[in-house]
């Protein structure tokens, strides 16, 4: 099978996308001939600890680092936007790629292509005329994501975001129709892409975890301290993150002095650090990101915007910690409330459990273990893996003829 990825895989990445996709493929290469073609920026760093393929085709992506290549960079955006491409997926189209994919593609004759993020199902189109079935693994729906900034900034920004969400909505529909299969982490994404899917079939497979052999400390080494993790340059933390600093995180203060906050997360608006004062620490991109989730005493997820699964909910399960979540943040998750997380959805709600788990250590560290016991037991990578598998098989066995109509199945 031949991986399509957007950056290159990395199991140590910063970011919890890429790791996913360097999990999954890993877990792949382990039993089958995998290749990888993948994007690479000039200010992307090279992988920490990269993924083992048969081969591996780097496509270099749009530079934005000069300034004059920025005005371009907005100019080619415009007339994407005006193309119903969106602004992100632009920066990802470069033409002459979809021809070199289409060389990998008849020269290594792989069963599947599957392309990781809607960003690089564009190239799809490409390989219209080859033999291999497609698969698009929707890490968050566009026109989810997309939803989140309508409602915020000035003027101008928001004619862009309902610009680009009607972009989204185009470009999807049209991608979708270029694959064989989608793929989704939660049922709330099948049922937001299902009206642009048409015909094309939508499979729910929630992405696993490298679940580590010893948890962390299931109490934390800091006492007091909650931990909020998510990078910036995706709207959903933005707003979770100011809506814990400006509106929660005071609450938990006025009834728990001792109280202090880390926020970890590429990009972090300076803004934040004013907002919280002293006892709010702002950290910004970090190198690893269990040293701070080993001394957090509760792991908060205030999210309410956005699709996919949480890399961070997952992660902060799989290494035995107590976690406040609001349930959009567990989607792809079936815990039990008060069982293997609190559940919160407003202000009140979210201060008053971090409060009871931050002040009763022992009830923080029953809770942690069960979350490390659900963990061990579900997160593993086996269960995403064998439908994957299975997937490929039922593709094999079923492929389309060229150009033809995509078939049902269940």
């Amino acid at each position: 099978m031949l991986f399509v990825t957007p950056v290159i895989p990395d199991l140590e990445a910063r970011d919890g996308g890429t790791r996913v996709m360097a999990q999954l493929i890993t877990a792949l290469a382990s039993r089958h001939q995998v290749g990888l073609v993948a994007f690479r920026g000039d200010e992307d760093p090279r992988p920490r600890r990269p993924v083992k393929c048969e081969f591996v085709v780097e496509l270099p992506r749009r530079s934005t680092s000069s300034l004059a290549k920025r005005w371009i960079r907005g100019a080619r955006v415009a007339g994407g936007l005006l193309a119903s491409r969106p602004r992100w997926a632009g920066r990802w189209w470069v033409p002459r790629h979809a021809d070199r994919l289409r060389s990998v593609v008849e020269t290594w004759k792989p069963d599947v292509v599957q392309f990781e993020y809607h960003i690089t199902g564009q190239y799809a189109a490409a390989l219209r005329h080859c033999s291999p079935a497609r698969v698009l693994v929707e890490h968050e729906p566009g026109v989810v994501a997309a939803a989140g900034p309508l409602a915020v900034g000035a003027i101008i920004r928001r004619l862009i975001a309902s610009a680009d969400r009607r972009a989204w909505a185009a470009y999807e529909r049209r991608i979708f129709h270029d694959v064989d299969r989608i793929v989704v982490f939660t049922e709330r994404d099948r049922g937001a892409i299902r009206p642009l899917a048409g015909d094309t079939p939508i499979l729910c497979i929630p992405f696993g975890t490298e679940v580590p052999v010893s948890p962390l400390s299931p109490t934390g080494t800091r006492a007091a301290n909650l931990l909020f993790v998510g990078s910036f340059r995706h709207y959903p933390n933005v707003d979770g993150a100011f809506w814990l600093v400006d509106r929660i995180f005071p609450i938990v203060r006025s009834h728990c002095p001792a109280a202090t906050l880390t926020v970890v997360g590429a990009d972090p608006p300076a803004v934040l650090s004013v907002i919280g004062g002293p006892s709010v620490e702002v950290l910004g991109s970090v190198t690893d990101v269990r040293p701070f989730l080993d001394q957090a005493a509760v792991v908060i997820v205030p999210i309410r915007l956005g699709g996919g699964m949480r890399v961070k909910v997952v992660e902060a399960l799989a290494a035995g910690k107590a976690l406040v979540c609001s349930r959009q943040a567990i989607e792809g998750l079936p815990l039990r409330n008060r069982e293997h997380v609190r559940l919160a959805e407003t202000e009140s709600e979210f201060a008053a459990a971090a409060i009871e788990l931050l002040t009763n250590e022992g009830r923080r560290a029953a809770m942690a273990g069960r979350a490390r016991a659900w963990a061990c037991a579900h997160l593993g990578w086996d269960r995403a893996v064998a439908q994957y598998e299975a997937l490929y098989g039922r593709l094999r066995r079923r492929q389309r003829p060229l150009l033809g109509p995509h078939e049902e199945y269940e």
